[in-house]
């Protein structure tokens, strides 16, 4: 797995045979994708598709919808959406979609990623919202507010031992949705405009 989309990217590990991977986007060869080791680009030639496990759902109106919501909005601080993957239960359900946000290691992208996670809160009725994790920080509803995610010991203590900038949510924003609950209505632009 490589940094960037090409062979003169540095390295970032090698992903073993057979592991399932999240692919983001593929373009001229090269495949961003979430693994284990996190999230890199590898050659589209080593890929496979296997059988999608009957457990794997559509992608529920409610995820939809914060999907259109962020792509009208947001165009240049995302770069693709991770949705309708096994290993989840939000995700094999159709519930939830990841977020990947542009630059995320620098200040621009950070502060792009708060406003996103900013709007998505104060519009959660309309858009259908359960829960959000970013930047190592799970966000579980208006009353408990934001909690550390991978320090906690109550989160992702699946992957305690493999903890990286995706597993902690530091490169996208893990929206939970309801599925099929939001009320719709006005929303609510003013996280967007800090």
């Amino acid at each position: 797995m490589r940094s960037g989309a090409g062979v003169n990217h540095r390295s970032l590990g090698v992903i073993s045979k057979g592991e399932k991977l999240t692919v983001h986007l593929s373009t001229s060869g090269w495949s961003k994708v979430t693994s284990s080791k996190g999230t890199g680009y590898v050659s589209s030639k080593y890929l496979s598709v296997g059988k999608p496990t009957a457990e794997i759902k559509s992608v529920r109106p409610d995820t939809q919808r914060v999907m259109d919501t962020v792509r009208r909005l947001s165009s240049g601080d995302y770069t693709s959406f991770g949705t309708v993957r096994p290993g989840s239960v939000g995700h094999s359900s159709g519930r939830a979609v990841d977020v990947m946000i542009s630059r995320y290691n620098s200040a621009g992208g950070v502060q792009a990623g708060d406003r996103i996670a900013r709007f998505l809160i104060d519009n959660r009725s309309q858009l259908g919202v359960s829960y959000l994790i970013w930047q190592d920080q799970i966000w579980l509803g208006a009353q408990k507010g934001w909690e550390p995610y991978s320090t906690s010991g109550k989160y992702g203590t699946h992957l305690s031992k493999n903890w990286n900038d995706t597993t902690r949510h530091m490169d996208h924003i893990h929206v939970e949705t309801h599925g099929s609950s939001a009320r719709g209505g006005a929303l609510d632009y003013r996280a967007l405009n800090d």
